[in-house]
Protein backbone atom coordinates (compact mmCIF):
# COMPACT_ATOMS: atom_id res chain seq x y z
CA UNK A 1 0.00 0.00 0.00
CA UNK A 2 1.44 3.72 -0.95
CA UNK A 3 1.45 6.59 1.81
CA UNK A 4 -0.99 9.11 0.60
CA UNK A 5 0.36 12.39 -0.18
CA UNK A 6 -0.56 15.46 1.97
CA UNK A 7 -2.79 17.81 -0.27
CA UNK A 8 -1.56 20.83 2.04
CA UNK A 9 2.01 22.60 1.72
CA UNK A 10 4.59 20.06 3.00
CA UNK A 11 6.65 20.38 6.18
CA UNK A 12 10.24 21.86 5.91
CA UNK A 13 11.52 18.42 6.73
CA UNK A 14 10.07 16.69 3.04
CA UNK A 15 12.52 14.73 0.92
CA UNK A 16 12.37 13.72 -2.49
CA UNK A 17 12.44 10.24 -3.15
CA UNK A 18 15.11 10.38 -6.25
CA UNK A 19 17.30 12.71 -3.95
CA UNK A 20 17.37 9.71 -0.95
CA UNK A 21 18.33 7.10 -3.83
CA UNK A 22 21.14 9.51 -4.93
CA UNK A 23 22.01 9.65 -1.18
CA UNK A 24 21.73 6.22 -0.53
CA UNK A 25 23.96 5.53 -3.99
CA UNK A 26 26.63 8.18 -3.07
CA UNK A 27 26.64 6.73 0.76
CA UNK A 28 26.99 3.02 0.14
CA UNK A 29 29.48 3.82 -2.64
CA UNK A 30 31.72 5.70 -0.06
CA UNK A 31 31.21 2.90 2.30
CA UNK A 32 32.91 0.62 0.11
CA UNK A 33 36.03 2.54 -0.95
CA UNK A 34 36.22 3.16 3.02
CA UNK A 35 36.38 -0.51 3.68
CA UNK A 36 38.32 -1.37 0.81
CA UNK A 37 40.94 1.53 2.46
CA UNK A 38 40.86 -0.66 5.87
CA UNK A 39 41.38 -3.77 3.87
CA UNK A 40 44.93 -2.64 3.62
CA UNK A 41 45.75 -2.49 7.37
CA UNK A 42 43.21 -5.28 8.26
CA UNK A 43 45.56 -7.48 10.20
CA UNK A 44 47.32 -4.33 11.75
CA UNK A 45 43.82 -2.77 13.00
CA UNK A 46 41.78 -5.52 13.38
CA UNK A 47 43.31 -8.76 14.62
CA UNK A 48 44.80 -9.89 18.01
CA UNK A 49 48.47 -9.68 16.11
CA UNK A 50 48.16 -6.50 15.62
CA UNK A 51 48.52 -2.92 17.31
CA UNK A 52 45.00 -3.28 19.65
CA UNK A 53 44.01 -7.00 20.56
CA UNK A 54 41.20 -7.78 21.63
CA UNK A 55 41.29 -8.00 24.95
CA UNK A 56 42.65 -4.51 25.84
CA UNK A 57 39.61 -3.56 25.07
CA UNK A 58 37.30 -3.97 28.27
CA UNK A 59 33.41 -4.39 27.51
CA UNK A 60 31.64 -1.41 27.96
CA UNK A 61 34.84 0.57 27.54
CA UNK A 62 36.06 3.46 24.96
CA UNK A 63 32.47 4.61 24.46
CA UNK A 64 31.75 1.25 22.93
CA UNK A 65 28.51 -0.84 22.82
CA UNK A 66 29.51 -4.07 21.19
CA UNK A 67 30.95 -5.63 18.24
CA UNK A 68 30.35 -8.47 16.24
CA UNK A 69 34.57 -8.21 15.43
CA UNK A 70 35.14 -9.29 19.14
CA UNK A 71 34.05 -13.26 18.10
CA UNK A 72 37.28 -13.56 16.67
CA UNK A 73 40.93 -11.97 16.74
CA UNK A 74 42.60 -14.00 13.10
CA UNK A 75 42.96 -12.74 9.65
CA UNK A 76 40.75 -15.07 8.48
CA UNK A 77 37.58 -13.92 10.82
CA UNK A 78 37.86 -10.43 10.00
CA UNK A 79 38.62 -10.64 6.13
CA UNK A 80 35.36 -12.65 5.95
CA UNK A 81 33.45 -10.20 8.08
CA UNK A 82 34.70 -7.34 5.63
CA UNK A 83 33.60 -9.30 2.55
CA UNK A 84 29.55 -9.93 4.54
CA UNK A 85 30.04 -6.03 4.98
CA UNK A 86 31.05 -5.18 1.39
CA UNK A 87 28.13 -7.48 0.02
CA UNK A 88 25.48 -5.73 2.19
CA UNK A 89 26.91 -2.10 1.32
CA UNK A 90 26.96 -3.45 -2.48
CA UNK A 91 23.49 -4.89 -2.36
CA UNK A 92 22.02 -1.18 -0.63
CA UNK A 93 23.49 0.58 -3.59
CA UNK A 94 22.16 -0.99 -5.84
CA UNK A 95 18.71 -1.27 -3.82
CA UNK A 96 18.01 -4.56 -3.76
CA UNK A 97 16.28 -6.03 -0.52
CA UNK A 98 17.14 -2.00 0.82
CA UNK A 99 15.64 -2.11 4.27
CA UNK A 100 16.81 -5.58 4.63
CA UNK A 101 20.17 -4.49 2.98
CA UNK A 102 20.49 -1.21 5.25
CA UNK A 103 20.05 -3.19 8.05
CA UNK A 104 22.52 -5.48 7.84
CA UNK A 105 24.81 -2.40 6.46
CA UNK A 106 24.02 -0.33 9.65
CA UNK A 107 24.86 -3.08 11.95
CA UNK A 108 28.58 -3.85 10.40
CA UNK A 109 29.36 -0.57 10.29
CA UNK A 110 28.55 0.14 14.03
CA UNK A 111 30.59 -2.98 14.74
CA UNK A 112 33.57 -2.50 12.65
CA UNK A 113 33.84 0.88 14.32
CA UNK A 114 33.37 -0.38 17.45
CA UNK A 115 36.38 -2.60 17.29
CA UNK A 116 39.46 -0.72 17.36
CA UNK A 117 38.17 2.30 18.90
CA UNK A 118 41.02 4.11 18.71
CA UNK A 119 40.73 4.54 15.20
CA UNK A 120 37.09 5.78 15.06
CA UNK A 121 36.23 9.72 14.42
CA UNK A 122 34.39 12.53 13.03
CA UNK A 123 33.95 10.48 9.36
CA UNK A 124 33.21 7.31 10.76
CA UNK A 125 30.36 9.04 12.92
CA UNK A 126 28.89 10.31 10.42
CA UNK A 127 28.21 7.51 8.24
CA UNK A 128 27.14 5.54 10.76
CA UNK A 129 24.83 7.77 12.08
CA UNK A 130 23.42 8.70 8.68
CA UNK A 131 22.77 4.75 7.76
CA UNK A 132 20.95 4.49 11.04
CA UNK A 133 18.27 6.92 10.10
CA UNK A 134 18.33 5.52 6.80
CA UNK A 135 17.00 2.73 8.04
CA UNK A 136 14.12 4.34 9.10
CA UNK A 137 13.62 5.78 5.63
CA UNK A 138 12.03 4.44 2.61
CA UNK A 139 15.37 5.40 0.24
CA UNK A 140 15.07 2.30 -1.94
CA UNK A 141 11.51 3.62 -3.51
CA UNK A 142 13.50 5.47 -6.28
CA UNK A 143 16.80 3.92 -8.74
CA UNK A 144 16.82 0.52 -7.10
CA UNK A 145 16.10 -2.84 -8.24
CA UNK A 146 13.57 -2.86 -5.96
CA UNK A 147 11.85 -0.06 -7.64
CA UNK A 148 12.48 -1.22 -11.16
CA UNK A 149 10.94 -4.60 -10.15
CA UNK A 150 7.90 -3.26 -8.59
CA UNK A 151 9.37 -4.67 -5.16
CA UNK A 152 10.12 -1.56 -3.36
CA UNK A 153 8.79 -1.91 0.06
CA UNK A 154 9.51 -0.35 4.07
CA UNK A 155 7.94 -1.42 6.59
CA UNK A 156 6.72 2.23 7.72
CA UNK A 157 5.36 2.94 4.16
CA UNK A 158 6.36 4.38 0.71
CA UNK A 159 5.09 7.83 -0.03
CA UNK A 160 3.09 7.43 -3.99
CA UNK A 161 4.61 10.57 -5.42
CA UNK A 162 8.33 12.06 -4.94
CA UNK A 163 7.80 13.59 -1.88
CA UNK A 164 8.36 11.74 1.44
CA UNK A 165 7.29 13.47 4.35
CA UNK A 166 7.27 10.79 7.08
CA UNK A 167 8.55 11.01 10.37
CA UNK A 168 11.38 9.36 9.46
CA UNK A 169 12.71 12.42 7.03
CA UNK A 170 12.28 14.52 10.10
CA UNK A 171 14.71 12.38 11.59
CA UNK A 172 17.61 12.32 9.29
CA UNK A 173 17.18 16.10 8.96
CA UNK A 174 17.27 16.70 12.79
CA UNK A 175 20.58 14.55 12.64
CA UNK A 176 22.33 16.76 10.00
CA UNK A 177 20.93 20.00 11.60
CA UNK A 178 22.14 18.39 15.11
CA UNK A 179 25.65 17.95 13.39
CA UNK A 180 26.61 21.59 12.92
CA UNK A 181 24.80 22.88 16.41
CA UNK A 182 26.66 20.58 18.18
CA UNK A 183 30.14 21.61 16.19
CA UNK A 184 29.12 25.40 16.36
CA UNK A 185 28.53 25.32 20.60
CA UNK A 186 31.67 23.37 21.11
CA UNK A 187 33.10 25.98 18.99
CA UNK A 188 31.52 29.02 21.33
CA UNK A 189 33.00 27.01 23.96
CA UNK A 190 36.68 27.06 23.08
CA UNK A 191 39.29 30.01 23.30
CA UNK A 192 40.57 28.77 19.54
CA UNK A 193 37.46 29.87 18.56
CA UNK A 194 36.55 32.79 20.35
CA UNK A 195 40.05 34.19 20.08
CA UNK A 196 39.66 33.56 16.29
CA UNK A 197 42.92 31.84 15.82
CA UNK A 198 40.88 28.24 15.30
CA UNK A 199 41.79 27.86 11.68
CA UNK A 200 45.54 29.45 12.56
CA UNK A 201 46.01 26.21 15.04
CA UNK A 202 44.05 23.62 13.03
CA UNK A 203 46.26 24.30 9.87
CA UNK A 204 49.52 24.05 11.98
CA UNK A 205 48.56 20.26 13.23
CA UNK A 206 51.32 18.29 11.56
CA UNK A 207 48.60 15.38 10.95
CA UNK A 208 46.00 17.47 9.59
CA UNK A 209 48.63 19.38 6.62
CA UNK A 210 48.06 19.87 3.32
CA UNK A 211 49.99 22.31 0.83
CA UNK A 212 47.10 24.61 0.66
CA UNK A 213 46.85 24.95 4.30
CA UNK A 214 50.26 25.60 4.68
CA UNK A 215 49.92 28.30 2.15
CA UNK A 216 47.15 30.04 4.05
CA UNK A 217 49.05 29.96 6.83
CA UNK A 218 50.99 33.04 5.15
CA UNK A 219 47.51 35.09 5.54
CA UNK A 220 46.43 35.08 9.60
CA UNK A 221 44.21 38.45 9.01
CA UNK A 222 42.23 36.53 6.84
CA UNK A 223 42.67 32.66 8.38
CA UNK A 224 40.83 35.19 12.09
CA UNK A 225 38.26 36.37 9.85
CA UNK A 226 37.03 32.76 8.13
CA UNK A 227 37.23 31.24 11.93
CA UNK A 228 34.23 33.87 12.86
CA UNK A 229 32.86 33.16 9.50
CA UNK A 230 32.82 29.32 9.85
CA UNK A 231 31.31 29.37 13.25
CA UNK A 232 28.32 31.76 11.79
CA UNK A 233 28.02 29.48 8.87
CA UNK A 234 27.47 26.17 11.21
CA UNK A 235 24.86 28.05 13.42
CA UNK A 236 23.12 30.03 10.76
CA UNK A 237 22.69 27.73 7.55
CA UNK A 238 21.04 25.24 9.30
CA UNK A 239 18.34 27.71 9.49
CA UNK A 240 17.77 27.44 5.66
CA UNK A 241 16.08 23.81 6.36
CA UNK A 242 13.43 25.60 7.90
CA UNK A 243 12.20 27.30 4.33
CA UNK A 244 10.99 23.72 3.21
CA UNK A 245 11.24 21.97 0.22
CA UNK A 246 11.16 25.29 -2.12
CA UNK A 247 13.66 24.89 -5.12
CA UNK A 248 15.57 27.66 -5.00
CA UNK A 249 16.29 27.77 -1.21
CA UNK A 250 16.56 23.94 -1.10
CA UNK A 251 19.07 23.99 -4.11
CA UNK A 252 20.92 26.92 -2.33
CA UNK A 253 21.54 25.28 0.76
CA UNK A 254 22.33 21.98 -0.41
CA UNK A 255 25.21 24.01 -2.87
CA UNK A 256 26.29 26.12 0.63
CA UNK A 257 26.93 23.06 2.77
CA UNK A 258 29.08 21.65 -0.56
CA UNK A 259 31.32 24.28 -0.85
CA UNK A 260 31.77 24.61 2.62
CA UNK A 261 33.14 21.04 3.44
CA UNK A 262 34.81 21.23 -0.13
CA UNK A 263 36.56 23.92 1.00
CA UNK A 264 37.59 22.64 4.70
CA UNK A 265 38.58 19.28 3.19
CA UNK A 266 41.09 20.76 0.75
CA UNK A 267 42.58 22.87 3.75
CA UNK A 268 42.97 20.01 6.09
CA UNK A 269 43.28 16.38 5.43
CA UNK A 270 40.38 14.53 6.96
CA UNK A 271 39.93 11.72 4.46
CA UNK A 272 36.36 10.88 3.41
CA UNK A 273 34.60 13.34 5.97
CA UNK A 274 33.68 16.03 3.40
CA UNK A 275 32.05 13.91 0.49
CA UNK A 276 30.44 11.83 3.15
CA UNK A 277 28.63 14.84 4.78
CA UNK A 278 27.77 16.17 1.26
CA UNK A 279 26.30 12.71 0.31
CA UNK A 280 24.05 13.58 3.46
CA UNK A 281 23.17 16.21 2.47
CA UNK A 282 22.37 15.26 -0.98
CA UNK A 283 19.00 13.73 0.49
CA UNK A 284 17.90 17.43 0.41
CA UNK A 285 17.95 18.18 -2.77
CA UNK A 286 15.10 19.09 -4.56
CA UNK A 287 13.00 17.58 -7.06
CA UNK A 288 13.52 20.42 -9.65
CA UNK A 289 16.96 18.72 -10.56
CA UNK A 290 15.87 15.06 -11.20
CA UNK A 291 13.52 14.19 -14.64
CA UNK A 292 10.10 13.22 -13.69
CA UNK A 293 9.78 9.72 -13.58
CA UNK A 294 6.63 7.54 -13.32
CA UNK A 295 5.06 6.07 -10.16
CA UNK A 296 7.03 3.09 -8.24
CA UNK A 297 4.83 -0.08 -7.56
CA UNK A 298 4.63 -0.62 -3.91
CA UNK A 299 3.71 -3.57 -1.38
CA UNK A 300 2.78 -4.28 1.52
CA UNK A 301 2.98 -1.46 3.38
CA UNK A 302 0.82 -0.04 6.60
CA UNK A 303 -2.22 2.71 5.84
CA UNK A 304 -1.13 6.42 6.20
CA UNK A 305 -2.34 7.41 9.68
CA UNK A 306 -0.83 3.81 11.38
CA UNK A 307 2.70 4.66 9.87
CA UNK A 308 2.60 7.98 10.86
CA UNK A 309 1.50 7.20 14.52
CA UNK A 310 4.51 3.92 14.17
CA UNK A 311 7.03 6.35 12.51
CA UNK A 312 6.69 9.43 15.33
CA UNK A 313 6.92 7.12 18.19
CA UNK A 314 10.38 6.02 17.24
CA UNK A 315 11.76 9.12 15.83
CA UNK A 316 10.77 11.22 18.07
CA UNK A 317 13.00 9.16 21.18
CA UNK A 318 15.66 9.38 18.88
CA UNK A 319 15.65 12.82 18.11
CA UNK A 320 15.36 12.95 21.87
CA UNK A 321 18.47 10.84 22.36
CA UNK A 322 21.34 12.52 19.64
CA UNK A 323 20.32 16.28 21.06
CA UNK A 324 20.55 14.55 24.68
CA UNK A 325 23.89 12.93 24.06
CA UNK A 326 25.57 15.30 22.00
CA UNK A 327 24.70 17.99 25.25
CA UNK A 328 26.61 15.17 27.38
CA UNK A 329 29.55 16.66 26.30
CA UNK A 330 28.87 20.23 24.96
CA UNK A 331 27.71 20.83 28.79
CA UNK A 332 29.76 18.18 31.24
CA UNK A 333 29.26 19.76 34.27
CA UNK A 334 25.84 20.38 33.64
CA UNK A 335 23.89 17.46 32.43
CA UNK A 336 24.66 13.61 33.59
CA UNK A 337 22.26 11.16 31.82
CA UNK A 338 24.53 7.83 31.87
CA UNK A 339 21.20 5.78 30.17
CA UNK A 340 21.50 8.07 27.15
CA UNK A 341 25.02 6.94 26.72
CA UNK A 342 24.29 3.58 27.17
CA UNK A 343 21.24 4.05 24.58
CA UNK A 344 23.32 6.00 21.91
CA UNK A 345 26.09 3.39 22.68
CA UNK A 346 23.82 0.22 21.83
CA UNK A 347 22.20 1.87 18.92
CA UNK A 348 25.35 3.40 17.33
CA UNK A 349 24.34 6.70 17.78
CA UNK A 350 26.89 8.40 19.84
CA UNK A 351 28.78 11.11 17.93
CA UNK A 352 31.50 13.89 18.74
CA UNK A 353 31.32 17.13 16.56
CA UNK A 354 33.53 19.13 18.42
CA UNK A 355 37.11 18.75 16.19
CA UNK A 356 39.30 21.59 16.68
CA UNK A 357 37.40 23.08 20.25
CA UNK A 358 39.55 21.92 22.78
CA UNK A 359 38.06 23.24 25.83
CA UNK A 360 40.27 25.37 27.77
CA UNK A 361 40.58 22.77 30.85
CA UNK A 362 42.22 20.23 28.25
CA UNK A 363 46.22 19.52 28.70
CA UNK A 364 47.76 19.44 25.50
CA UNK A 365 45.35 21.31 23.52
CA UNK A 366 48.70 24.04 22.37
CA UNK A 367 51.02 20.85 22.03
CA UNK A 368 51.89 19.78 18.17
CA UNK A 369 54.87 17.90 17.38
CA UNK A 370 55.32 14.30 15.02
CA UNK A 371 55.61 10.60 15.85
CA UNK A 372 58.67 8.46 15.15
CA UNK A 373 59.37 4.95 15.44
CA UNK A 374 62.86 4.06 16.15
CA UNK A 375 64.74 0.41 15.67
CA UNK A 376 67.88 -0.35 16.64
CA UNK A 377 69.71 -3.20 14.72
CA UNK A 378 72.45 -5.59 16.64
CA UNK A 379 75.45 -3.50 15.87
CA UNK A 380 73.64 -0.31 17.11
CA UNK A 381 72.85 1.49 13.98
CA UNK A 382 69.17 2.97 14.39
CA UNK A 383 66.40 3.57 11.60
CA UNK A 384 63.42 5.53 11.21
CA UNK A 385 60.90 2.35 10.69
CA UNK A 386 58.07 4.70 9.14
CA UNK A 387 60.51 6.07 6.42
CA UNK A 388 63.44 3.65 6.50
CA UNK A 389 65.67 6.31 6.77
CA UNK A 390 67.52 7.76 9.40
CA UNK A 391 66.16 9.29 12.81
CA UNK A 392 65.79 13.27 12.70
CA UNK A 393 65.26 16.18 14.93
CA UNK A 394 64.21 18.28 12.43
CA UNK A 395 60.65 18.50 12.01
CA UNK A 396 58.77 16.78 8.64
CA UNK A 397 57.99 19.35 5.45
CA UNK A 398 54.70 17.67 5.92
CA UNK A 399 53.83 15.77 8.83
CA UNK A 400 50.90 14.37 7.24
CA UNK A 401 52.62 11.86 4.84
CA UNK A 402 54.88 10.00 7.56
CA UNK A 403 51.88 7.59 7.75
CA UNK A 404 50.35 5.74 4.54
CA UNK A 405 46.97 7.03 5.63
CA UNK A 406 44.63 8.72 7.39
CA UNK A 407 43.93 5.09 10.03
CA UNK A 408 47.77 5.57 10.69
CA UNK A 409 47.76 9.10 11.59
CA UNK A 410 44.31 8.71 13.91
CA UNK A 411 46.54 6.07 15.72
CA UNK A 412 49.91 7.78 15.74
CA UNK A 413 47.49 10.61 17.10
CA UNK A 414 45.59 8.06 20.16
CA UNK A 415 49.30 7.03 21.14
CA UNK A 416 50.47 10.67 22.29
CA UNK A 417 47.41 10.80 24.04
CA UNK A 418 47.71 11.40 28.00
CA UNK A 419 44.55 9.92 29.74
CA UNK A 420 44.52 10.50 33.75
CA UNK A 421 46.08 7.98 36.04
CA UNK A 422 44.26 5.25 36.49
CA UNK A 423 41.72 5.79 34.06
CA UNK A 424 41.03 2.51 31.77
CA UNK A 425 41.45 4.40 28.88
CA UNK A 426 45.09 5.33 29.95
CA UNK A 427 45.53 1.35 30.60
CA UNK A 428 44.65 0.85 27.20
CA UNK A 429 46.91 3.24 25.17
CA UNK A 430 50.40 2.06 27.30
CA UNK A 431 49.34 -1.39 26.41
CA UNK A 432 48.58 -0.30 23.34
CA UNK A 433 51.70 1.30 22.95
CA UNK A 434 53.90 -1.92 23.55
CA UNK A 435 51.35 -3.79 20.90
CA UNK A 436 52.05 -1.48 18.47
CA UNK A 437 56.22 -2.31 18.98
CA UNK A 438 55.42 -5.51 18.79
CA UNK A 439 53.49 -5.20 15.33
CA UNK A 440 56.46 -2.77 14.30
CA UNK A 441 58.83 -5.02 14.82
CA UNK A 442 57.49 -7.89 13.17
CA UNK A 443 56.45 -5.87 10.44
CA UNK A 444 59.81 -4.45 9.23
CA UNK A 445 61.58 -7.71 10.18
CA UNK A 446 59.22 -9.69 7.88
CA UNK A 447 59.83 -7.24 5.11
CA UNK A 448 63.56 -6.70 5.88
CA UNK A 449 65.02 -9.98 6.45
CA UNK A 450 68.62 -9.42 6.85
CA UNK A 451 67.99 -5.97 7.92
CA UNK A 452 66.28 -7.02 11.37
CA UNK A 453 65.74 -4.55 14.14
CA UNK A 454 66.16 -5.87 17.41
CA UNK A 455 65.07 -3.54 19.93
CA UNK A 456 62.07 -0.68 18.92
CA UNK A 457 61.11 2.71 20.99
CA UNK A 458 57.82 4.80 20.05
CA UNK A 459 59.20 8.35 20.10
CA UNK A 460 57.07 11.58 20.24
CA UNK A 461 58.79 14.50 19.21
CA UNK A 462 57.05 17.75 20.89
CA UNK A 463 57.20 21.07 20.09
CA UNK A 464 54.63 23.67 20.87
CA UNK A 465 51.56 24.02 18.34
CA UNK A 466 52.34 26.89 15.84
CA UNK A 467 56.09 27.10 16.73
CA UNK A 468 58.00 24.94 14.27
CA UNK A 469 61.22 26.72 15.40
CA UNK A 470 61.19 25.47 18.68
CA UNK A 471 64.07 22.28 19.18
CA UNK A 472 61.97 18.99 19.85
CA UNK A 473 61.57 17.83 23.34
CA UNK A 474 62.11 14.48 22.82
CA UNK A 475 59.75 12.08 24.67
CA UNK A 476 60.24 7.99 24.64
CA UNK A 477 56.41 6.76 25.10
CA UNK A 478 57.74 3.34 24.82
CA UNK A 479 60.30 0.89 24.08
CA UNK A 480 61.19 -3.08 24.06
CA UNK A 481 62.79 -5.81 22.55
CA UNK A 482 61.97 -7.41 19.18
CA UNK A 483 60.30 -10.79 19.46
CA UNK A 484 61.92 -13.26 16.85
CA UNK A 485 58.97 -14.36 15.89
CA UNK A 486 55.38 -12.91 15.51
CA UNK A 487 53.02 -12.83 18.17
CA UNK A 488 50.54 -15.93 18.00
CA UNK A 489 46.92 -14.77 17.14
CA UNK A 490 44.51 -15.54 19.82
CA UNK A 491 41.17 -17.48 18.38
Amino acid sequence: MRLAESPTRPPFYALDTRSLAAARIALGSLLLLDLALRAFDLRAHYTDDGVLPRALIPPGTWDVGWSLHRLGGGSGFEAALFAIHALFALAMLLGWRTFWTTVGTALLTISLHARNPLIRDGQDDFIRVLLIWAILLPWGARGSLDARGGKAWHPLGIPSGPLLTAPAAAGFVAQLVVVYWSSAVAKLESTWWRSGDALSLALSIGRYETPLGQWLLRFPDALHVMSYAAVGFELLAPLLVLAGPRPRWRLAMVGAFWGFHLSVGAMLRLGLFAPIAMAGWTALLPGTVWPARTEVTTAGAPGPARATRVGWAVVAPLIALIVLFNARYLWPRGIRLEPVGVAARTLGLQQYWSVFSPPYWTQGAMVDGWFSIEGSRAGGHTLELLTGGEPSATRPVMGSDRFSNRRWRHWAAAMMEDWPRGSVQRRTVEDARQATLRWWCGDWNRRQGVERVEVARLVWMRQRLRHPEDVPERKVLAQGVCEPEPVATVR
